[in-house]
């Protein structure tokens, strides 16, 4: 059943099952050594509610004070509610945390017969107001990038805005992680072939500035009480 959330205008899962995310990996920003490592965290929709909880719980107006636009944190909101609404509606999806608190969260569909997949919403925010996340987004893409290579995936693909809130180009973000413009569908993309796999060479790129390590043998982990929600 879904309820009418009064103070947002969004709507939200009234779901009470567990929470159960499943830690899949550790990242670290080799630049940074002293920078806490993010956890990439699998999500299902098991999560939904500890999900609908974080987004009510993310402050950007407090985070970002002098953000001009108010347009601006309603397009930061929809992107990360998108997110929570394709893993309601079947999407996979992943979560970035950092000192035990979300700061990213991405969701993708299979596509091309299972070939690829869609991005369909990826997002990211501060954990401390006027700062950024470092490392988030590429961190969370390492690992999706990654997934796709050992899946030998030929393509996945995304339709960026022009603009984040904050002003900087998306497309150049994608394109320093490895994706490029297709003029005929304009989208994003990343494609493997017999000649040349780009999930793989993307991997590599961000390797150069990211410590990647899988974590084995993972088990799932009640949300609720493993991440802290006071942002």
């Amino acid at each position: 059943m879904q309820i009418q959330n009064r103070e947002t205008g969004y709507k939200r899962i009234n779901n009470a099952t567990a929470f159960k995310g499943l830690p899949v990996a550790k990242i670290r920003l080799k630049n940074l050594p002293a920078c806490d490592e993010i956890t990439i965290i699998q999500l299902s929709k098991e999560d939904l509610p500890f999900l609908n909880k974080m987004f009510e719980k993310i402050n950007l107006e407090k985070m970002y004070p002098n953000l001009p636009e108010k347009k601006d944190f309603d397009k930061w909101k929809d992107m990360i509610f998108g997110a929570i609404s394709n893993i309601e509606f079947g999407a996979k999806g992943f979560l970035a945390a950092r000192k035990n608190k979300p700061c990213a969260i991405l969701s993708f569909s299979d596509i091309n017969s299972n070939q690829g997949f869609y991005i369909d919403h990826a997002a990211s925010w501060p954990l401390a107001p006027n700062e950024g996340t470092k490392g988030a987004g590429k961190s969370i893409f390492r690992h999706i990038l990654g997934k796709g290579a050992e899946e030998n995936k030929k393509l996945a693909r995304l339709v960026p805005d022009t603009l984040t809130p904050r002003g900087k180009n998306c497309n150049d973000f994608y394109k320093e992680i490895g994706f490029s413009k297709n003029e005929k569908n304009f989208t994003t993309e990343i494609t493997a072939n017999e000649q040349t796999n780009g999930f793989k060479q993307s991997c590599e790129k961000l390797d150069s500035i990211l410590e990647y390590k899988k974590i084995a043998d993972s088990t799932e982990t009640d949300l609720n009480s493993a991440l802290n929600l006071d942002f």
